[in-house]
């Protein structure tokens, strides 16, 4: 009967997000599918359960969109994650956490489909509503994560002080939670470096260039990411007309590139701007 039917559609729901959490997603995916059939039959097209339901099955197929298989499956993502928040919002308050959860799935959806006015548009809205539950001193780790998608969006639309707040925001929740020397932390300053020598500012910039390399040395000295701050350095020094420091971070990371195997492109740039110098 009805109620079997019902009871049946919450355990097999309830096996996707065991699956989900063991990351068995193709599994996982075929469980929400499944349940969706009965809890569309039993409650219609509006119920808070579909909303769970169809936004579980956006989250899958985001998740998976880098693997072949469901490289084409972004579109669907995107569909079901619409109607989920839709459904949400006729039942929740603009600050609640599902909300937000749906937000950021759609936000990076829109950000793989190229999408970035509508990535930035959702993302923010995500950290919008969490500042305005819970206030940026209960940030979570993953809140870096948005912001840093956020400054990125709206570094790439010209936005840059606004992508300097994000970035500097999400830094601060980088170092809360995993500490000021993790290499993310590092990788961190080196995009907020870049950002300021893109605005302008060449002097905060190099200071967080030398942060940046300070924390990355300290994981791996000879590292792709070492080589990348130090020719990013070189090119600030040059604007600088520091020229003798700009040889060195330039010389420096050519050697890291050569010893790694860089590309012939790679080799060639950097001599390139060391001729120049």
């Amino acid at each position: 009967d009805d109620k079997d039917m019902l009871h049946l559609g919450q355990n097999i729901m309830f096996l996707g997000s065991v699956l989900i959490n063991l990351e068995h997603f193709d599994k996982a995916l075929e469980c929400y599918r499944f349940s969706n059939i009965i809890f569309q039959a039993r409650y219609g097209p509006d119920h808070l359960t579909i909303a769970e339901n169809l936004h579980q099955c956006g989250f899958i197929l985001e998740t998976l969109s880098g693997s072949p298989s469901y490289q084409n499956q972004l579109d669907e993502a995107h569909d079901l994650l619409t109607e989920a928040l839709r459904i949400r919002k006729l039942h929740l308050v603009e600050s609640h956490p599902d909300l937000e959860e749906t937000m950021l799935c759609l936000g990076r959806v829109h950000h793989k489909l190229g999408h970035r006015r509508n990535a930035l548009n959702f993302l923010t809205g995500a950290v919008r509503a969490r500042d305005a539950r819970l206030g940026r001193r209960n940030a979570r780790l993953d809140d870096a994560d948005a912001l840093l998608q956020v400054g990125q969006l709206q570094q790439q639309s010209g936005n840059l002080r606004q992508s300097l707040s994000s970035f500097e925001d999400c830094l601060h929740i980088r170092q809360e939670f995993l500490g000021q020397d993790h290499p993310s932390c590092g990788e961190l300053l080196f995009f907020i470096g870049n950002l300021l020598r893109e605005a302008g500012d060449l002097d905060l910039a190099q200071e967080r260039f030398q942060e940046s390399l300070i924390i990355l040395e300290k994981t791996c000295a000879d590292s792709d990411e070492v080589a990348d701050v130090l020719f990013s350095l070189g090119v600030l020094h040059t604007e600088q007309k520091k020229y003798s420091e700009a040889l060195d971070a330039y010389v420096r990371s050519l050697h890291i590139r050569r010893s790694r195997g860089a590309s012939n492109i790679t080799i060639a740039e950097i001599l390139n701007n060391i001729g120049l110098t």
